[in-house]
């Protein structure tokens, strides 16, 4: 009965085909491009919000690893999520220099700094700004190391500053 139907309804054959095309079209997006000669930058990307993200967990890690802190802290949800998943930091060492009593995101309301009682405990802050009073009135001493730094297109760069911090 459902084929009968299926084979009257010639517009929905239509339908289900273009939404396989355009499922390809978008899973072979990049592919695409490079076969036409189309550079992408950041406004013909449809995945530039994804782009850069696994570099800079990989230079993370590396960071991590050569480095004795046990917490790590930012203020960006985005951030904080992408050192979870790309830096493969477990989330029980990753906390918010959010507002708990505003939270913006999860990390604010379920691990916030403010929460954590442990002092002289050494942290690493990914930050993409200086700290503001708020962050910095958190640990007794903070300090730069660096930039981590991903270009991904000519206008579109990853950039987040590490500082090291005590509590």
């Amino acid at each position: 009965v459902a084929s009968l139907w299926i084979k009257q309804k010639s517009w929905l054959r239509l339908a289900v085909l273009s939404q396989c095309l355009l499922m390809l079209g978008m899973v072979h997006y990049s592919q695409i491009n490079q076969f036409l000669g189309i550079e992408a930058n950041a406004a013909n990307d449809p995945f530039k919000r994804s782009r850069g993200w696994p570099t800079f967990g990989n230079d993370a890690a590396f960071v991590l690893q050569h480095s004795d802190a046990k917490m790590i802290a930012g203020n960006d949800r985005e951030i904080l999520s992408y050192l979870a998943y790309y830096g493969g930091v477990s989330k029980d060492r990753i906390f918010s220099t959010g507002d708990p009593k505003h939270p913006k995101s999860e990390f604010d309301l379920n691990y916030p700094v403010s929460g954590q009682s442990q002092s002289g405990e050494h942290w690493l802050l990914f930050l993409e700004h200086e700290p503001t009073p708020t962050e910095a009135g958190l640990f007794r001493e903070i300090l730069e190391l660096g930039d981590i730094w991903v270009p991904v297109y000519e206008q579109l760069e990853r950039r987040v500053t590490i500082y090291s911090a005590v509590r």
